[in-house]
């Protein structure tokens, strides 16, 4: 039980550190098409998630190694993407069907319909975390675990830090 919630975790550290990748290649993609503005001041920021593209120096990652690296991302990105908006559009329509009454049936379905757009979104994930493994040495995927587990302590600490208050 405790290496499948450690595994979630971590997968879960990847997904959001490729949607902040994604994030913030989209906000440098447009920052480079806007012309140079005054220095407006801007709302607090939430804090900087890391991604393995962080760490790229730490793990010795060739400029082929982040180029594979950032195409496996996109490719989830983009799924990630559509995938959420048909979820919630899903979501919408089942709430719509549940409002209206509809017949159980097909309340049923579309539950069905939902559960395997999360299933698919979820098999995403893991495939692209084994994808960005395997462009990994066993020297850099070794320290890149660590780097990850150490990263899920100071999480849980802070977490528990801030439970007790």
């Amino acid at each position: 039980m405790r290496k499948f919630l450690m595994l979630a975790l971590i997968v879960s550290l990847i997904i959001v550190g490729m949607m902040q990748v994604a994030y913030s290649a989209e906000k440098s993609d447009k920052a480079a098409q806007k012309p140079a503005a005054a220095e407006t001041p801007q709302p607090a920021a939430s804090p900087q998630v890391k991604t393995i593209f962080s760490y790229a120096k730490e793990l010795g990652l060739s400029d082929n190694q982040l180029q594979k690296l950032k195409d496996v991302v996109t490719g989830f990105r983009d799924k990630f993407v559509s995938l959420r908006q048909k979820l919630s559009d899903a979501d919408k329509e089942l709430s719509d069907m549940i409002k209206n009454d509809a017949s159980l049936e097909q309340i049923k379905a579309k539950l069905q319909e939902i559960a395997e757009m999360q299933v698919d979104l979820r098999y995403s994930d893991i495939e692209t975390s084994r994808k960005i493994n395997s462009l990994l040495t066993a020297d850099q995927l070794k320290k890149w675990r660590q780097i990850q587990e150490e990263a899920m302590a100071k999480e849980k600490a802070e977490k528990e830090a801030k439970d007790k208050k």
